[in-house]
């Protein structure tokens, strides 16, 4: 197997780094990221289509130069792809016992990272796509639990 690398994907850019009061959340078929930029008064909402896997917590900013992604070029603030990953791989692996496994279709998903101030938002899904919705942070989740 090659290697883990770290590919830098196109991100919005916003303000601040900290997202303090990001929320992350699913409805079995999209996994939602959403937080704050321009000051609060605009909302950043990442979609990822067909989740296999999400993790979001620890590491913090404070840790992140024991994180194995760091001399990859983990920075904060930056959104990558993880190209030959490992936790990807590990979850295939157990996919693959089931009948209905399909190796392309393996193929097509992405290990997607975010690292923010206080945690580290992973996801395994097949593409994303994000928006910038200009209201705050409770009425863009307001507006998204309606459309689900």
């Amino acid at each position: 197997m090659h290697p883990e690398e770290l590919k830098e994907i196109e991100w919005p850019e916003c303000d601040s780094v900290s997202y303090m009061d990001a929320m992350v959340f699913s409805d079995g078929n999209n996994v939602y990221l959403l937080y704050p930029c321009q000051n609060e008064v605009a909302t950043v909402c990442v979609s990822f289509i067909y989740p296999w896997s999400v993790k979001y917590g620890s590491p913090n900013d404070e840790v992140i130069d024991a994180h194995p992604y760091k001399i990859l070029g983990l920075q904060l603030g930056s959104a990558y792809i993880v190209l030959h990953s490992k936790w990807k791989s590990e979850l295939e692996e157990i996919n693959a016992t089931h009948s209905q496994y399909d190796e392309a279709h393996w193929k097509e998903l992405k290990h997607y990272v975010f690292m923010f101030k206080d945690y580290m938002f992973e996801c395994v899904a097949l593409k994303y796509n994000y928006e910038v919705i200009a209201c705050s942070l409770t009425e863009t989740i307001k507006q998204k639990i309606e459309e689900i």
